[in-house]
C-alpha cells in the first residue's frame, strides 16, 4: 500500500464502527486512583532471611525500603522481628506466600543452623531468592552462588565507602 493509503476493508471498518458505537461518555472522563487500598495481591510481599546478629544491618534495608513501603509498592516481613514463641514456624509461615526471600549473606547466617536451613529448603523448593552480600563471606556450594546476587558487580555492602551507596544500589 502507498503510505497513506485509507484502509477500506469492510470488516475492519464494521469492527472500528462497532468499537466506537459501544462507547459510552464514562470511557472519556479522566480515571482517578482508587482511594481504597491496594489488594494485597497486588502487593509483593518480601521476607527477610538474616541471622539475629545481623539485625543493624536487616535495619538498614529496611530504612532504604521505607519509601517503596510507604508507596505500597511491597510488603516486607523481617523473621527476627515477631512476637511468635517459635521464630523459625512463623518465618516459615511467612514465606510461604512470599514472592521474594532477600537473604543477607554473612558469617553470621552460615553459623545460624536454623535460619541457614530455612533458606536452604526454600532454595531446594525453588523458592524466589535475592542474596545480599552485607559482608564477604564463602558460600560456594549452598547453591546461593549461582544467584544473581546484590549490591551490584558482585561487590558486598562492606566494600562500599557510603553504605548508604550500598543499600541504594541494592534497592
Amino acid at each position: 500500500t502507498e503510505r497513506g493509503a485509507v484502509f477500506t476493508r469492510p470488516d475492519v471498518v464494521a469492527a472500528i464502527l462497532e468499537m466506537a458505537n459501544s462507547l459510552t461518555e464514562a470511557d472519556f472522563e479522566a480515571k482517578r486512583p482508587g482511594t481504597g487500598q491496594i489488594p494485597t495481591a497486588a502487593v509483593p510481599k518480601f521476607v527477610i532471611i538474616y541471622a539475629p546478629e545481623d539485625e543493624p544491618h536487616c535495619k538498614m534495608l529496611n530504612r532504604h525500603l521505607n519509601v517503596l513501603k510507604l508507596m505500597k509498592k511491597i510488603r516486607v516481613y523481617n523473621v527476627n522481628e515477631t512476637l511468635a514463641t517459635d521464630l523459625v514456624a512463623q518465618a516459615k509461615a511467612e514465606i510461604a506466600d512470599a514472592d521474594y526471600l532477600l537473604v543477607l549473606i554473612t558469617v553470621n547466617l552460615f553459623n545460624a543452623s536454623d535460619w541457614f536451613e530455612v533458606m536452604y529448603n526454600a532454595l531446594g523448593e525453588g523458592r524466589r531468592m535475592i542474596p545480599i552480600r552485607i559482608e564477604k563471606a564463602d558460600f560456594e556450594g549452598t547453591g546461593l552462588e549461582k544467584l544473581k546476587s546484590l549490591p551490584a558487580m558482585g561487590k558486598a555492602v562492606s566494600d562500599f565507602t557510603n553504605t548508604d551507596s550500598a543499600y541504594t544500589d541494592i534497592v
